[in-house]
């Protein structure tokens, strides 16, 4: 792993840890694996960029970094950074990819991740961001996205893996718990299919919405764009009319 930016130096900011509450990073990993088909969910996200051949990538929410460990060793001729909040969750990122050396781990807040100094002079071909928007309040999801259309390449591909509207009953019940967990508020665009309408405020030109992986407790969409050079008509759209 390259040079890490110390993860010490962020300033503290309100958060949702991965499963809810702190304590519970350390069983992030065990508890996707078993509920999430994980291995299939990662194969199937790193397919969607391997597609576009980018020479570097953005990791928006790497979390305990196991999509990242999969996008350094299914894109060994591209530079991957992971960004996260998470301190908890990073150190166990580390860890993992010590001996990954395309990669460098930042921490960041996502919604002001385009003042990040160690982020200020890169562009990146393709963004990708799997299981962490639905953490985020609707106009913390509006803020972030803006900040990855600014780290773009003109013509950047952007990858979103994330809840959505869920498909069959068990989706439908299993989802239920998932909001329970996480909160109620920052899922509810998710649940009601909002984020293609969040994609094209913030400047972004959709090319693929559709259902990706069924589980017990939702259904993952993909969520596939192009970062529009000259932005979009509606980046002044107002959240209540998303």
């Amino acid at each position: 792993m390259k040079e890490t930016a110390n993860t010490n130096t962020a300033p503290k900011q309100d958060y949702v840890p991965a499963l809810g509450f702190a304590w519970a990073t350390k069983l992030y990993d065990g508890a996707i694996h078993i509920s999430m088909r994980e291995e299939l969910l990662r194969k199937r996200t790193v397919a969607c960029v391997k597609k576009t051949n980018p020479s570097n990538v953005l990791e928006a929410g790497c979390g305990t970094g196991s999509l990242t460990r999969a996008l350094a060793r299914g894109l060994p001729g591209a530079d991957i950074t992971g960004v996260d909040i998470d301190p908890q969750a990073l150190k166990i990122a580390q860890e993992k990819l010590a001996d990954a050396n395309t990669v460098t781990l930042v921490s960041a807040n996502l919604i002001n991740l385009a003042d990040v100094e160690e982020l200020s002079e890169k562009r990146f071909d393709h963004v990708v961001s799997s299981l962490v928007l639905h953490h985020l309040t609707t106009h913390q999801k509006h803020l972030a996205l803006a900040n990855l259309w600014a780290l773009m390449n003109d013509n950047g591909k952007l990858t979103i893996a994330d809840w959505g509207p869920p498909v069959g009953i068990v989706q439908y019940l299993g989802f239920w718990l998932v909001r329970l967990l996480d909160g109620m508020e920052v899922t509810s665009a998710n649940r009601e299919g909002k984020l293609p309408s969040l994609l094209s405020g913030a400047g972004f030109a959709i090319e693929d919405v559709k259902p990706l992986h069924q589980t017990a407790l939702g259904t993952v969409w993909l969520y596939q764009a192009r970062r529009s050079p000259e932005g979009s008509t509606n980046q002044n759209t107002k959240l209540g009319d998303i």
